[in-house]
């Protein structure tokens, strides 16, 4: 139940679908990714418990995406796969796993952010509890006699700009992953397996 600044987006997000991601985004709030009828974007909204407020944050796509959609007027399998938020000082780290297969990270509130490919479908993402850096999961669910995808962990930088580490894995595909604060270890894949994500911090 949230207040009437809220109703008319409320009323907007009513045939909207739950991806089945939702985070805690800090200080009473939680970040929801909802796949949307009729737009060639999706949303990641944030609704604060605290004021009843909900609002919609910036979407990042590739230009590729966008170019898609506005000269074929269709693009890409829509919906978010993976959902991510860390708080660093005041301020909240957010990321995404899309369905077309790209991620995207940006801080909440702000237009602020980055899309990343890899070189097979994103599967999953994770922030580092220091929101320095950003494991992305890779491979595909569905293979095929042809398909050649090996599951993956990449290690970025949060605005995008460097690749600091990539482990290969068993399996087709990275599902879900998790950081683990004993010397900034990720638990993930299929199977369970430590990658170290970066060196132990001095």
């Amino acid at each position: 139940n949230l207040g009437k600044d809220s109703a008319s987006l409320l009323s907007y997000l009513w045939d909207s679908t739950l991806e089945g991601c939702m985070v805690a985004a800090g200080n009473g709030r939680v970040l929801v990714a909802l796949k949307l009828e009729d737009e060639y974007e999706d949303g990641c909204f944030l609704f604060d418990l605290a004021d009843r407020s909900c609002t919609r944050e910036h979407w990042f796509q590739p230009a590729w995406v966008r170019q898609q959609w506005a000269v074929l007027q269709m693009g890409p399998e829509k919906g978010i796969r993976g959902l991510s938020a860390m708080n660093y000082g005041d301020r909240v780290l957010a990321a995404i796993a899309t369905r077309a297969g790209f991620a995207a990270c940006w801080e909440l509130g702000s237009d602020r952010g980055c899309t990343i490919e890899t070189e097979t479908s994103v599967q999953s993402v994770a922030l580092h509890p220091h929101a320095d850096l950003l494991a992305i999961g890779t491979g595909r669910r569905v293979l095929d006699l042809k398909s050649q995808a090996i599951a993956e962990v990449q290690i970025w930088s949060p605005d995008g700009e460097e690749m600091v580490e990539r482990r290969r894995l068993p399996g087709a595909c990275v599902i879900n992953m998790l950081w683990v604060h004993h010397d900034d270890e990720l638990v993930s894949g299929y199977r369970l397996r430590m990658v170290n994500g970066r060196p132990p911090r001095p």
